[in-house]
């Protein structure tokens, strides 16, 4: 049984972002991305538990998960009793750590 994957409003802007970016040098490779992005959260609600415990703050965990093909980009999402929430989508350069911070 899979659950239900639902894309914060960052999430959805951070996907389109990177999507927008990466247009802009390579059209297929953009297309790609999104593909691998939809894929991973796929498997993402197949094995919820599949993404590393990633701490941020004192109080807040979430889970990592790199999306397939682009391992410098990383997703970060909360297991819910009958969803998965995907907080963000980043990019390994950033300052993961401080952007999620304000996040939450």
């Amino acid at each position: 049984m899979t659950t239900k994957i639902i894309l914060s409003p960052e999430a959805q802007l951070d996907l389109m972002d990177f999507c927008d970016y990466l247009d802009e040098s390579d059209p297929e490779v953009s297309m790609r991305f999104f593909d691998a992005a939809r894929s991973t959260f796929v498997e993402i609600a197949r094995m919820p538990l599949i993404g590393q415990q990633y701490e941020v703050g004192e109080t807040q965990s979430l889970r990592k998960w790199r999306i397939k093909g682009f391992r410098r980009y990383l997703i970060f999402y909360r297991v819910k009793p009958e969803t998965i929430e995907i907080v963000r989508l980043l990019h390994g350069s950033q300052d993961v750590d401080s952007i999620l911070t304000r996040n939450l």
